[in-house]
């Protein structure tokens, strides 16, 4: 069992989201990224994943 790192964790969950997961999110994922790769402040791609894992767990059924 190996330890995986946070950030390869971050990008499959966003990866298996994005398939999943309605229109709005892809649009809330597409501009988390965009402002992610705008600035080296990460936390508004760390808040869009904590979101999507408290209130969507319904759209990845």
């Amino acid at each position: 069992m190996s330890i995986v790192n946070t950030a390869e964790y971050d990008l499959c969950f966003i990866t298996f989201v994005f398939l999943k997961c309605s229109q709005k999110n892809k649009k809330l994922i597409k501009l988390a990224f965009l402002k992610r790769n705008h600035r080296k402040d990460k936390s508004n791609f760390q808040n869009t994943i904590v979101f999507l894992r408290k209130n969507d767990k319904n759209d990845l059924i």
